[in-house]
């Protein structure tokens, strides 16, 4: 194939600036690429198969239901904002860098996350590292099995600002239900954040840590919840 410069362009106020980032370019024929896959041992290859997880995650009772919500807040003198990702127990506070895991799985484990945005007219987008999660629900209301499939960003859009005066813990915020298998999840810690760099970087971010699989049933993480 024919190599190509692919740009990057950034953007100022007053001029924009473009400048080549990197060249690709592909060396293989057919032949030499299907030389060197019989060179490969074909029992130690792992193929991922997105449909048979699908299949498999739609299916299981998971070990753990987390509730979490997306808010902010604006300051006194209305200048500047705090964005937040909160546990349903637990009270709002911005990442920092000295922030210690908040959240702990275990590797093995499946959990299903609901994820509340709380901000008015304010879309928030979901992203975790190191793996990806079925999408089982949008606002409540379960998804058709098309439309459900593995993911690791999703936009979830901003609250109506309406407030149910006679029961507010009944507020109809925008949500998202997804369904996390930790079992290929190296064990670690990492963060999930909004995917808007604004709003990362002002605090919407936590830590998860993961651990080896539990070893003692009786303390097994399903008889928790929040």
């Amino acid at each position: 194939k024919e190599a190509r410069d692919a740009k990057m362009i950034t953007k100022s106020i007053d001029f924009i600036v473009t400048r080549p980032l990197m060249k690709i370019q592909v060396i293989q024929t057919q032949q030499s690429m299907t030389n060197a896959a019989l060179e490969v041992n074909s029992s130690a290859l792992v193929f991922y198969d997105p449909i048979r997880e699908i299949n498999v995650l739609r299916n299981v009772t998971p070990d753990r239901v987390r509730r979490f919500y997306f808010s902010q807040k604006v300051s006194a003198d209305n200048r500047s904002f705090s964005f937040f990702i909160t546990g349903s127990d637990d009270v709002p506070q911005s990442f920092n860098d000295y922030m210690e895991a908040t959240i702990t799985v275990y590797q093995n484990t499946t959990e299903d996350w609901i994820i509340q945005n709380r901000a008015v007219n304010t879309n928030h987008v979901f992203h975790i590292h190191q793996g990806h999660y079925l999408l089982l629900e949008k606002n409540r209301k379960t998804l058709p099995p098309e439309e459900q499939v593995m993911m690791d960003v999703t936009a979830i859009e901003g609250w109506n600002g309406k407030i149910n005066t006679i029961d507010p813990n009944k507020n109809q915020y925008p949500s998202i239900r997804i369904r996390l298998n930790f079992t290929s999840f190296q064990v670690g810690k990492f963060v999930f954040h909004c995917h808007k760099l604004s709003h990362e970087d002002l605090g919407m971010m936590r830590v998860i840590e993961v651990l080896p699989p539990f070893k003692y049933p009786s303390y097994h993480p399903s008889s928790f919840s929040d």
